[in-house]
């Protein structure tokens, strides 16, 4: 089921502090170029996926980084790179090294996962929750704004996913 404006939230622990992750997900279709405009300038970190199977999900995202870059007034925000549908590797169109050279020229990490599988998904979400804590060490370590906080440890966050209905929370 598409997941185009969904948003999650879910209790961490990274390195012994508590944060409170909200994960909005947009879109990189036109169709949903407002919602995705609207966003752009509110996250802390954020995760730029493209299909392993077609290569022009992969060269639209220097585009999509330079508009949040452009979002956050040339500000630094973490990236993470992250290929999709790795259960899919015999139907690859964009290589492995194409992936570690754009990740390089970014300065960021980057993961193939699989939705299916759920194979590499926690990583990449601990990945980005990571360079947001190193980015900003005050986020989420106090004034309210985490909720339950402590409740997740990061070896939870790593667990699959717990269902609730037909969503899968990461």
């Amino acid at each position: 089921m598409p997941t185009i404006g969904d948003m999650y939230t879910k209790d961490v622990e990274v390195g012994g502090a508590p944060r409170h992750v909200e994960i909005d997900d947009t879109a990189g279709q036109e169709a949903y170029a407002d919602l995705k405009k609207e966003k752009l300038a509110t996250g802390d970190g954020y995760l730029l996926v493209y299909s392993i199977t077609d290569d022009t999900t992969f060269a639209k995202l220097d585009k999509v980084r330079d508009e949040v870059v452009k979002a956050h007034g040339g500000r630094a925000v973490p990236f993470i790179l992250v290929g999709t549908k790795a259960d899919l590797a015999g139907d690859r169109a964009v290589t492995e090294r194409e992936r570690g050279a754009k990740a390089k020229a970014w300065g960021c990490a980057s993961f193939e996962v699989s939705s299916k599988t759920n194979a590499g998904v926690a990583d990449a979400f601990a990945a980005v929750i990571e360079a947001v804590a190193r980015a900003d060490g005050s986020k989420g370590t106090g004034g309210g704004s985490v909720m339950g906080a402590g409740r997740t440890t990061h070896a939870e966050l790593a667990a699959p996913p717990r269902k609730r209905g037909a969503c899968a929370i990461a």
